[in-house]
């Protein structure tokens, strides 16, 4: 039309022809733009998806995520990795989980890792990279802003970076969790037991009003209190995504189990072979067993408290309030003995 306006068309060229010209020029415009968007679009996911940006775990979504779901990367289904001495694992340290006494005993034998680099700085998300680690080492940090986030290699390199975490029963994890904020002054002095592990709302709002006048430089302790807390760590908020947070870890132990009592074995076993010797014993840097003794030398009713709470109706309100949360440690449980009876009781036969 515009070169018949200008006169490079002659005047009496019929309609019908000056229409199919014009219909097919905006036809080849749309789909070479439509080609050019979409050789644009894969660029750019797959430069994210080498970053991490779009890792779902790592996201703050409510409900059940769906929208965030449609733009995650595909998922990194857990599966029996082979040992790899070169591989460089990354030990996410869920607070109250033993997270301290096994790194403690990682350090203690050498043949277990080519150093173990805490690496906790708590201002992120960072971009750890992890090009100059040495193979066969271990990191180890809280990591609050969410592991994957913070190291994406993890998801673009499964292979040669791994990731685990150790846990223990929502019960236990609750109760170590509120000795410890007592003992730090993280929260009120006079917080009843019952009420914190229940989450009674003005107990709850009471202790984040005397936060926010009580600043600490612990991360851990300016969170908010909230019900189920591994969930809490792991990023993840409704059964199925916590499945597809889960299958991303290569390795969760689990503590206190008496027929699978050292969770280093396996992880030892998935990172070097089947070498027992270089195995951490965990157990030989847990100190759970101190915080009695403590607790009542500075005057603590610690018996009479844990007794008033140590209820069935106690327990079962607990339960259903923390459904999220026993969701997880079950499904992490199974998974556990798994790996033991896979990793250790087979050899041993």
């Amino acid at each position: 039309m515009l070169l018949w306006w200008k006169g490079c068309v002659p005047k009496d060229m019929p309609t019908w022809i000056l229409a199919a010209a014009t219909t097919t020029a905006v036809l080849v415009t749309i789909v070479n733009l439509s080609w050019l968007w979409s050789i644009h679009q894969r660029a750019s996911e797959a430069a994210r998806a080498a970053r991490g940006d779009t890792l779902e775990s790592d996201w703050a979504c409510e409900g059940d995520c769906v929208t965030a779901r449609a733009r995650t990367p595909q998922t990194l289904l857990y599966s029996p990795f082979k040992p790899d001495p070169e591989a460089v694992w990354y030990f996410h340290h869920i607070p109250k989980c033993a997270g301290t006494a096994a790194e403690q005993a990682m350090r203690s034998v050498r043949s277990f890792a080519n150093g173990v680099v805490r690496d906790d700085g708590i201002a992120g998300p960072k971009r750890k990279l992890g090009k100059n680690l040495l193979p066969g080492s271990v990191i180890t940090g809280h990591w609050p802003a969410g592991a994957f986030q913070r190291y994406p290699q993890l998801l673009s390199m499964p292979d040669k970076h791994r990731l685990f975490a150790i846990i223990r029963d929502p019960w236990s994890t609750r109760v170590s969790l509120f000795w410890y904020h007592r003992r730090l002054q993280f929260i009120p002095p006079d917080t009843d037991l019952v009420k914190y592990m229940l989450s009674e709302p003005n107990t709850m709002q009471r202790i984040r009003t005397y936060r926010s006048n009580r600043p600490h430089k612990f991360w851990y302790a300016q969170q908010p209190m909230v019900l189920n807390y591994l969930p809490y760590y792991f990023k993840c908020h409704n059964e199925s995504h916590c499945a597809e947070v889960l299958n991303r870890y290569a390795y969760i132990g689990v503590l206190h189990q008496p027929d699978a009592p050292n969770p280093l074995l396996p992880l030892t076993i998935l990172k070097n072979g089947h070498d027992r010797a270089g195995a951490p014993n965990l157990m030989a840097f847990s100190r759970t067993n101190r915080r009695q003794t403590k607790l009542v030398g500075k005057g603590t009713d610690y018996a009479a408290q844990m007794a008033r709470l140590d209820t069935k109706a106690n327990r079962s309100l607990f339960r259903t309030l923390n459904a999220l949360d026993y969701w997880v440690y079950d499904r992490c449980l199974q998974r556990y003995l798994n790996d033991w009876h896979r990793l250790v009781t087979l050899h041993d036969e």
